[in-house]
Formats: C-alpha cells, structure tokens, sequence
C-alpha cells in the first residue's frame, strides 16, 4: 500500500496546485471578460457591416469602453457619435474594396476601422490612452500621413508629378494594393528627405519617384528593399 498512498499524494498535490494557480491568475474573477466587452460582441459576425452599421459598432465600442469620451465632451454624445462617424473615411484591403474586418489592426491613418480598432484596444483600460486614438481628432494616431500618403498614393510637389508606389509598382515583384502600402508605410521610421538608404519611409519615396521612369528600381523602393534597410 506504501507505493499507492504515494502516488494519490502526488495526485493531490498537483491537484492542489493547479487549483490555487488558477485562483491566482485568475484575479478573483476580476479580470474582464472579453466575450462582453471587445468589438466581436457587438459585432459577432464579424461581417462587413454597411456604414451606418459600421457606426453603430463603432458607436457602441465607445460607450462600453470610453464612457467618459462621452460624458466630458459637450459635442461627442452619441447622437454626435453618430454623425461624426459618417464623415470617417472606410479602409479598404484591396483595390477591388473589400473593407478590413471591424476590430482587426490596420495601419494609423483617418479611417473608422483605426478608430474602431483602438476603441476596443481600450477594453484593457477603460477610458485610457486608446480611447483618445478613437475619438473624433484621432490623437495623432488615427490620422493620415501626409508622407505616407505621397509614398503610396503619389501627388504633385516641387519635383513634378508622382503617381504613387501602388499605381508605379503595379505589377512588378514589389507590388502591394493601397491597403498593404499604407499599412507597411505606417511602420516605418520618416527619416530625412533625400535618403537612398536606411529603413525609411522617405529612401523608398525616394527611390519609388525614381522607379516612376524606370520602374525595374521598384524593388528598392518595396517591403523587402535591398537598399532600405538599416545596417
């Protein structure tokens, strides 16, 4: 029986410490509960709601997590709520305008998919940093880029026209759809206008406006450049 007993108590024993374990991470059963507070709960398809459904998750994530976005502006209630959210730009994915999935990360820039993604970022603290990112002005967060903007989309400047990365690069190894670009720009450090190297977002500019008469440099100018990068 001696063999036995040992084992049962070596049973208990880990019974016992998964047991306290689970009370200790558990946080006393403080810990919020996603299912009831994150965007898939108000929007649990995870669809592509049209605008004004759009708004209304949107609208609905605020007041759960930043209550007090709404309570300390006299202009965002949720009737303004409401019609601030209609002149928020969408985001699509691709050029054919598949929309990216409301809660998912998508790069900083104007866009109610960035507002709704920070707004439920916020569910992990209430009325916090994310919140700000979420609201109307966007706190520097959820706002366009105006280099990123140039890189990808093109412009006209001082240097002439460019048409952008996505319609110079179209086709070629280093293509990426609008949505990609804007998304891979967004991660990269602005460095100093006039860089041929370095992990920026004005070397690719730089060699993306080159590409635009000669487009076998696109490369250069792409995610995986053999001349932007930091050594």
């Amino acid at each position: 029986m001696g063999p036995l007993r040992t084992v049962l108590r070596l049973q208990f024993a880990v019974l016992a410490v998964a047991t306290l374990s689970s009370c200790l991470f558990s946080g006393g059963g403080d810990v919020d509960d996603d299912d009831n507070n994150n965007v898939n709960a108000v929007n649990p398809d995870q669809g592509q709601p049209d605008d004004e459904e759009a708004c209304q998750v949107y609208c609905e994530v605020m007041r759960r997590n930043c209550n007090e976005t709404f309570d300390d502006s006299g202009e965002f209630d949720e009737q303004a709520c409401q019609r601030q959210c209609e002149d928020y730009p969408r985001v699509p994915v691709r050029d054919n305008g598949v929309l990216v999935p409301l809660g998912e990360p998508v790069a900083n820039r104007n866009s109610l998919e960035c507002r709704v993604y920070h707004a439920g970022l916020a569910n992990r603290q209430k009325n916090g940093i994310h919140c700000e990112h979420a609201g109307p002005d966007g706190a520097d967060t959820c706002v366009d880029s105006p280099l990123c903007e140039a890189f990808c989309l093109g412009g006209s400047s001082a240097d002439g026209d460019f048409n952008g990365f996505v319609e110079v690069c179209a086709g070629t190894v280093a293509a990426l759809d609008v949505g990609e670009c804007l998304q891979f720009c967004s991660e990269l450090r602005e460095g100093t206008r006039g860089d041929d190297g370095g992990d920026t977002v004005h070397c690719r500019l730089f060699w993306a406006t080159s590409a635009q008469d000669s487009p076998q440099l696109c490369p250069n100018a792409g995610r995986d450049s053999p001349i932007c990068f930091d050594l």
